[in-house]
């Protein structure tokens, strides 16, 4: 990664070793993410390892003490106080278990983004390219898997000669012998999932990064790209949270300012009315609804049941 706005005049390669390595962990993450989903848990817990480390060895660690501000004190204190449902859960192990993972996972946030924060100018470009060029590498991975029928992951299984004793979730695989043919489309769904939850923030990266009118070519084309494979993906969440992510985006880029309140406004409402909508979804019938698929009606009846 070597950003046209960076020159080994200005910016010699020895002021910019952290900025590429970081980068290039994130570049490597990212990627992964369309590849295999499942990484991300893993994944954010190596890339906040690998910062903290970056900040021991630069003599940074006056800023891994988090440092709370308002929302991130509303929010343990949340956290906080949702750890008290082990006292009536049926297993309070696991309860406890999943609370402490989502402070641990607050905590590492607040140091995170104290560090990338800290960051040069040159630094920060490159861990910026290193997130569009992850993306971009997982959308091309994706995209040639649905049309190919998931002919690399095919490929990768038969290569290493993957003993189908092994392997969970029989239903997912057909084999010929010991030799997959072919994957169950359903096994792609999970990995849409973080190409709508990257696109937004590697648009940002996008403008930070690229000059003049690359940036804007730059992120019509992975936007662009990113819906085309995530409507050709068999994830019906992930379109609908595209299409949305694409009509805030630009209500927000028309009227920043009056849509800043307004998504405020439905953040509170949508957190206030789940319950209510989930129950009402199910007393209109919605679960027998013909127009909606099998997916979105079983979900109406798990919504309500939860509800």
């Amino acid at each position: 990664m070597f950003s046209s706005d960076l020159d080994t005049a200005r910016h010699p390669l020895s002021t910019r070793v952290w900025g590429i390595i970081l980068g290039s962990v994130i570049m490597v993450f990212v990627a992964a993410a369309p590849v295999a989903a499942r990484t991300i848990p893993f994944t954010f817990a190596v890339t906040v390892a690998a910062f903290i480390s970056a900040a021991l060895l630069r003599g940074k660690s006056n800023l891994l003490v988090p440092q709370f501000g308002t929302a991130s004190l509303l929010l343990g204190t949340f956290l906080l106080y949702a750890s008290l449902s082990a006292l009536w859960a049926m297993n309070p192990w696991a309860a406890l278990v999943h609370t402490t993972l989502a402070i641990l996972i607050l905590l590492g946030t607040i140091v995170l983004s104290q560090l990338i924060a800290s960051e040069t100018r040159t630094n920060l470009f490159h861990m910026g390219e290193g997130m569009w060029i992850g993306l971009l590498v997982g959308l091309i991975y994706f995209f040639i898997e649905i049309v190919t029928d998931q002919s690399i992951k095919i490929w990768v299984y038969n290569t290493l000669a993957i003993d189908p004793s092994r392997l969970r979730g029989a239903q997912h695989f057909t084999w010929t012998g010991r030799q997959v043919v072919a994957f169950a489309r359903d096994d792609l769904t999970r990995n849409a999932t973080p190409i709508t939850l990257f696109l937004w923030p590697t648009v940002s990266a996008m403008q930070g990064t690229l000059v003049g009118r690359a940036r804007a070519i730059g992120a019509a084309v992975i936007v662009a790209f990113a819906g085309v494979v995530i409507m050709l993906a068999p994830h019906e969440t992930s379109k609908l949270a595209f299409l949305a992510g694409l009509a805030a985006f630009g209500y927000a880029f028309a009227w920043p300012r009056f849509f800043a309140r307004l998504a405020t406004i439905g953040w509170v409402c949508a957190c206030l009315a789940v319950i209510p909508a989930a129950l009402l979804a199910h007393r209109l019938d919605l679960q027998n609804a013909s127009w909606l698929q099998e997916s979105a009606q079983l979900r109406i009846e798990i919504w309500n049941a939860t509800a």
